[in-house]
């Protein structure tokens, strides 16, 4: 590990700034997680990991356009902690059989090439990476050894490019203090990178400053008041404009969006189950609308939404709807609810915000619209069925 020595940090720091964009939010998060790490580094080199009490970390994940210098960031700074990085992907999601490797690496980094956009492999991963963020102790299987378990220190970070934004972590509501989310931009410095050799020096000159760096780190930076966090050290930061993308690229968020728009906003009439207004007599605020039916209702309300936002290919089997509205309840508990079983099948109940005060109906009007066109809702599911057996 690289140990602190007087010298200029400038170099670096200069670095930083134009990496995040010149961004004061990003550049005093960014010291702030790597003065908790070196801190916590060296405290495990002088006591031993077992006994330094170390605090829970958080996921840097790093977006930025192609040339941005995401890798170059990750390598320079592994550097401080012995320079070796490996990939936890395939043990978080099982492709690995043995994983022993990760027992010798700080910092664990993952890229957008192997990660699957679906709304349940995404939730998956959040909850891996949790698991490697907060438990102290982790288990670890070299190949022709036994498996064991030690406390570790690592850092876990994810790296990529816009575009492919869909495939990071969902945006749990117990996950965001332990991700932060991040913006690179391109520098003029290393976009002048032409070929290993100049990479080469680059990287070599910037090794120089990391003493320095860390002196800096430890004795002269301190992370801001208005961000730190008694549990990990500093509050996680997420750009906007990344976290809102992020937030529309959850497939299963989407389609509770879809739902309520359909069925709440725009009054279409209800296909299958009951609609009902909970609360609101006392506190307009607390107005929440609430479907209730099986999961063979909800594969009718999910189908007869219009074709052209494609949830038709969400069921390819007779059990496709239990399982996507099971994963519903996991992933938002406070919108979606089991109810009870029914002669061996269960209810579910989806809660939706009311809708929009824009001169609508009221309640009592909207609700006697439902019952009116509930009527011929049926009929009008039949008829397209029906049409498109024909054109088959």
């Amino acid at each position: 590990m690289v140990l602190p020595e007087k010298g200029d940090p400038a170099p670096l720091l200069s670095y930083l700034w134009d990496f995040l964009g010149r961004r004061p939010e990003q550049y005093d998060y960014v010291l702030s997680w790597l003065k908790i790490a070196v801190s916590d580094g060296l405290r495990c080199l002088k006591v031993g990991v077992e006994k330094a009490r170390l605090r829970p970390s958080q996921l840097l994940a790093i977006v930025g356009p192609p040339g941005a210098g995401k890798t170059l960031f990750v390598t320079l700074f592994s550097e401080l902690f012995g320079g070796t990085i490996q990939n936890p992907f395939p043990a978080m999601s099982g492709a690995a059989d043995f994983q022993g490797e990760l027992a010798h690496s700080v910092f664990l980094v993952m890229d957008d090439s192997a990660e699957s956009v679906r709304a349940d492999a995404r939730h998956k991963l959040a909850k891996h990476i949790k698991e490697f963020l907060v438990v102290p102790n982790r288990r670890f299987h070299p190949k022709y050894r036994q498996a064991f378990s030690a406390p570790t220190f690592q850092r876990v970070l994810m790296l990529g490019n816009r575009d492919s934004l869909a495939v990071f972590p969902a945006p749990e509501p117990d996950f965001l203090d332990k991700y932060a989310l991040l913006c690179a931009y391109s520098s003029q410095e290393v976009s002048a990178i032409r070929n290993d050799e100049e990479r080469d020096a680059w990287m070599n000159r910037y090794k120089l400053a990391l003493p320095a760096f860390v002196y800096y780190l430890l004795h002269e930076f301190q992370i801001p008041e208005a961000i730190t966090d008694g549990r990990y050290g500093v509050k996680a930061f997420q750009d906007p404009d990344l976290l809102e993308e992020l937030s529309n690229s959850d497939t299963n968020r989407e389609l509770l969006r879809c739902l309520r728009e359909h069925y709440v906003e725009e009054d279409q009439p209800l296909v299958a189950g009951k609609m009902s207004v909970l609360g609101g007599e006392e506190d307009p605020q607390k107005e929440r609308w609430c479907w209730e039916g099986y999961s063979k209702d909800f594969e009718v309300l999910v189908q007869s939404l219009p074709a052209d936002q494609g949830w038709r290919r969400e069921f390819r089997n007779r059990h496709s709807a239990g399982l996507l509205i099971k994963a519903l309840a996991d992933n938002y508990p406070d919108i979606v609810e089991r109810g009870t079983k029914v002669n061996g099948n269960r209810r579910w109940r989806i809660y939706f915000e009311p809708k929009t005060k824009k001169g609508g109906p009221s309640k009592a009007e909207a609700l006697k619209n439902y019952a009116a066109k509930k009527q011929t809702a049926s009929q009008h599911v039949f008829q397209g069925i029906f049409q498109e057996i024909e054109e088959d």
